[in-house]
């Protein structure tokens, strides 16, 4: 994204002094942007770029009169805002419209076991199946004893 800017810039020659263009025009909080323009004096040496939907920066003024630098938009509330630029040594000025846009949602993605309140279903904590086998097969047992036992008293 960034050198296919600089490209364009580079391509077009120097732009007419106090442009000043934003790529992509709009963004959300913490998005990185391109500012790119052009300065028409010699003796300019870097240009200082500022804004409140933007992280102020500087930029180094090419050969040919034009810079390109990137920047993070800043955490504002959603909305149009004026980003300007002043070239140092000849005080020359331009400035553009930037729209801030709502930011993402980010929720939090479940992990872990589900917390239903299901008791022992939520993990092998204690061994209930076999436990359950053993108190059956127990009371099966002890029916069966019985059984035997008054049948036995009957006969005799």
């Amino acid at each position: 994204m960034l050198g296919s800017a600089m490209g364009a810039v580079t391509l077009m020659g120097p732009a007419e002094a106090g442009n000043l263009d934003i790529s992509p025009d709009s963004g959300r909080p913490g998005d990185e942007v391109t500012i790119s323009g052009a300065c028409s004096k010699d003796n300019d040496a870097q240009a200082s770029i500022t804004g409140k939907a933007i992280d102020n920066t500087t930029a180094d003024i090419g050969q040919n009169g034009t810079f390109s630098t990137t920047s993070n938009v800043s955490y504002v509330k959603p909305g149009s805002y004026k980003v300007s630029f002043t070239c140092n040594a000849s005080g020359l000025s331009g400035s553009t419209t930037f729209t801030v846009e709502r930011k993402k949602k980010h929720y939090r993605e479940p992990d872990g076991w589900a917390m239903t309140g299901g008791g022992g279903t939520q993990g092998p904590d204690v061994p209930w199946t076999p436990l359950g086998l053993a108190l059956i097969g127990g009371a099966a047992g002890i029916g069966g004893f019985l059984m035997i036992r008054s049948k036995a008293r009957g006969r005799a």
